[in-house]
């Protein structure tokens, strides 16, 4: 008997200490959508680099990342409405968030393949990214 109120108190303890306020919960989960959309700009700005000479994909690549932000903001309002009723209650900025950092590594994924190089004749790659330094061995 003992026992079972030992674990059941030790179970507890751990519970509460490991509870978080309901403003702890949003803040962490905007810092981790936070650091997804930092790693995703850092991979978009690579690719400029990289691409730099190419003026044509990077007008388009550009004109594609504002339409997808633009489609980031409208899917998680789609997601999550804003209700004036707060049918969603205190969890809200916590799953909106996670959907958010969901839909931003699908898109950092995506920008990825521009880091990668490419066969001549994938078709299924875009553009080749040709390494300059792979280029010399």
């Amino acid at each position: 008997m003992n026992r079972i109120i030992c674990i059941i108190l030790i179970s507890f303890s751990t519970v509460t200490a490991f509870s978080q306020s309901q403003s702890e919960l949003n803040t962490i989960a905007s810092e981790e959508v936070n650091y997804s959309l930092h790693r995703m700009d850092s991979i978009f700005n690579r690719i400029e680099h990289l691409y730099s000479s190419d003026q044509l994909f990077l007008t388009n690549l550009k004109r594609s990342q504002k339409n997808w932000e633009t489609y980031l903001a409208s899917q998680v309002e789609a997601m999550y409405p804003n209700y004036d009723d707060g049918r969603y209650g205190s969890m809200k900025p916590v799953c909106a968030a996670s959907y958010k950092r969901e839909l931003v590594e699908t898109r950092i994924s995506e920008l990825s393949r521009w880091l990668t190089q490419r066969e001549d004749g994938d078709c299924v790659s875009s553009i080749i990214y040709n390494d300059p330094e792979r280029s010399k061995h």
